[in-house]
C-alpha cells in the first residue's frame, strides 16, 4: 500500500491547467467556459475542484478520463476510493487566486487488472471442480466398461459395482439385474436339462424291465405253442406286465407335472368332506391289508377352491408309499384337522429297515409337492428316529 499511495506530482498538469484559465475572471458567467476547460483536462484516476478566496466551491467536479473503466460505476460503490488522496495548489485567474483541489484515487490503475486476476482465479478454481468431476465420471465409465468386458467373456457371477447414482450408477445397477436375470435363466435351464435327463433316464429304466419281461414271455410261449395250460398261465403274466406298462404310462403325467415350468389347472369349489371321504376309503383299504391305522374322523361343512382329481392323484401316491415303505408291525398315524383357515393332513409311518434295497427316483412325492403347490398350499416331509413324516396343507373358505 505504501508502493501505491506514493504522493504524485501534478505540478505540470496545474502549470498546463492555469496556463488555459489566465485568461479568464471568476465569474458565473465563465463558468460554464471553465468547467468545459476542466473536463477537457480530466485526470486518469482523479478529479479537480475550485474553491475561491473564501472557500466557497465553484465549479462541478470534473469527470474522470473517459478512457477510465471505472465511468461505468458510481464512485461511492467502489473500494478502491475509499482512500483518497488530496492535493491542492493554488491557480491564478485573471482577476483572482483561487485553489485547486484534486482528489485523486491511486488504486484506480489496478482495478482493470484485479477483476482480470479474480476472474482467472475462479475460472481455475471451476476447472479444478470440473476436472475432478469429469475424472469421477471417467473412472466410473472404465470401471463400468472393465465389468461388461467381465461378463462378455463370461464371468456372469462377477458383480457390478454400483457406487454412483447417477445415470451411470444407474446403468450399471440395470446391468447388475440384466446379469442376475440371466444367471435365474441360466439356472433354470440348467436344472431343465437335468430334469429331462432324469426323465429319460427314468422312464427308459421303469418300462425297460416289464417290456423285457413281457418279451421274454412272448417269446416262451411262441416255443410252446402246443401246451395250452402253460400259454394261459405265460398269457397271465404277459396281461400283470401290460398293466405294469399301463401303469408307467399314467405316471408320464405326474413326470411332466414335475419336470414342467408351466402348468394350469382349473380350480373349482369343493366340499372338503369330499376330500376327508377320499382319505377314509385310502385307510379302509390299509386296513383290508392288516395294517393298524390311527385315525380320529373329522366332520366339516367347509370347502376349498381344487381339483378333485389331482387330490386324487395326491393321496393315491402318498398312501402308494406308505404301503411300500412303512413297517407293517406298527402303527400309522393319520390325522386331519382344520387349523386357521388350513386343511392339515399329516401321515406318519414307521420306515422299514427290512426292506431289500427298492429303486425310486422320488417322482411321486415330487409330483405331490408340485401339484401342492398349484393348489397354493403347502408341502413337507421329514423323516425323524426310524419315522417318516408328510404333511400337507390346503387353503379352505370359512
Amino acid at each position: 500500500m505504501d508502493t501505491f499511495y506514493q504522493s504524485e506530482d501534478y505540478s505540470s498538469y496545474v502549470k498546463k491547467l492555469e496556463k488555459q484559465l489566465q485568461n479568464f475572471d471568476l465569474t458565473k458567467e465563465n463558468k460554464k467556459a471553465i468547467n468545459h476547460i476542466l473536463k477537457e483536462n480530466a485526470l486518469n484516476h482523479a478529479y479537480v475542484e475550485l474553491y475561491d478566496q473564501d472557500g466557497i466551491y465553484f465549479t462541478d467536479k470534473s469527470p474522470l478520463s473517459s478512457n477510465n473503466f471505472l465511468l461505468l460505476y458510481s464512485f461511492d460503490d467502489l473500494d478502491v476510493l475509499e482512500a483518497p488522496l488530496y492535493y491542492d495548489y493554488p491557480i491564478h485567474f485573471k482577476n483572482q487566486s483561487v485553489y485547486l483541489y484534486i482528489t485523486s484515487f491511486p488504486m484506480i490503475p489496478f482495478q482493470i487488472p484485479y477483476i482480470i486476476l479474480s476472474l482467472l482465479i475462479s475460472f481455475s478454481f471451476y476447472l479444478i471442480i470440473l476436472q475432478s468431476f469429469i475424472r469421477k465420471r471417467i473412472h466410473s465409465i472404465q470401471s463400468l466398461q472393465e465389468d461388461v468386458f467381465t461378463l462378455a467373456i463370461g464371468e456372469w457371477n462377477h458383480e457390478i459395482k454400483v457406487s454412483d447414482r447417477d445415470e451411470i450408477g444407474r446403468l450399471a445397477q440395470d446391468l447388475n439385474q440384466m446379469r442376475i436375470a440371466f444367471l435365474q435363466t441360466m439356472d433354470n435351464e440348467q436344472q431343465a436339462r437335468v430334469a429331462n435327463q432324469e426323465l429319460i433316464s427314468s422312464l427308459s429304466h421303469d418300462l425297460r424291465t416289464p417290456l423285457t419281461t413281457l418279451k421274454g414271455y412272448l417269446e416262451i410261449m411262441n416255443l410252446k405253442r402246443d401246451d395250452i395250460e402253460f400259454r394261459d398261465q405265460y398269457l397271465q403274466k404277459c396281461l400283470a406286465k401290460v398293466e405294469e406298462i399301463t401303469y408307467l404310462s399314467n405316471k408320464m403325467f405326474e413326470y411332466s407335472l414335475v419336470f414342467s415350468t408351466e402348468y394350469n389347472s382349473d380350480l373349482s369349489n369343493i366340499p372338503i368332506q369330499r376330500v376327508i371321504n377320499t382319505l377314509v376309503d385310502h385307510i379302509q383299504y390299509l386296513r383290508e391289508m392288516d395294517l393298524h391305522i390311527l385315525y380320529e374322523p373329522l366332520q366339516t361343512s367347509l370347502s376349498m377352491d381344487a381339483n378333485f382329481a389331482m387330490i386324487q392323484r395326491i393321496l393315491n401316491n402318498v398312501f402308494s408309499n406308505i404301503q411300500k415303505y412303512c413297517d407293517p408291525w406298527k402303527d400309522i398315524v393319520i390325522q386331519a384337522t382344520i387349523e386357521e383357515d388350513q386343511l392339515k393332513m399329516s401321515f406318519t409311518n414307521s420306515i422299514n429297515r427290512h426292506l431289500d434295497k427298492v429303486e425310486s427316483n422320488g417322482i411321486g412325492l415330487k409330483s405331490v409337492k408340485k401339484m401342492i403347490e398349484i393348489h397354493h398350499g403347502t408341502f413337507y416331509q421329514g423323516e425323524t428316529n426310524d419315522l417318516f413324516t408328510i404333511i400337507l396343507t390346503f387353503p379352505i373358505h370359512q
